[in-house]
C-alpha cells in the first residue's frame, strides 16, 4: 500500500471549518452547564460574608430604583424649565 502525501492547505480548511461549528457548540454547552454552579459560588461566598441575600434586599432594591426613577423625572423637569426660560 503506497502512503499519500498530506494535503497541508486543505486539512487546515476542514480543522478551521470544523472549529466554527465546535467552538459556539462548546461555548453555549459550557455556558448553561456552569451557571448554577457559578451561581451557588456567588451565593455561598455573600453568606460567608454575612451578606446573604434575604427578602428585605428585594425591597431596599425596589426602593432605590423609585428614588432613581423620581430623581431622573426631576432632572427632566428641571431641563425643561431651563429650555423653556432659555426660548422666552
Amino acid at each position: 500500500m503506497e502512503i499519500q502525501p498530506i494535503n497541508l492547505p486543505e486539512l487546515c480548511g476542514v480543522v478551521l471549518g470544523m472549529t466554527l461549528v465546535i467552538i459556539p457548540v462548546f461555548g453555549a454547552t459550557i455556558r448553561f452547564a456552569a451557571r448554577p454552579f457559578v451561581e451557588a459560588l456567588i451565593t455561598s461566598g455573600l453568606v460567608r460574608r454575612g451578606e446573604a441575600i434575604t427578602g428585605s434586599d428585594n425591597g431596599k432594591l425596589i426602593r432605590r430604583i423609585q428614588e432613581l426613577e423620581l430623581e431622573v423625572a426631576l432632572l427632566k423637569s428641571k431641563d425643561v424649565d431651563v429650555l423653556r426660560q432659555r426660548v422666552s
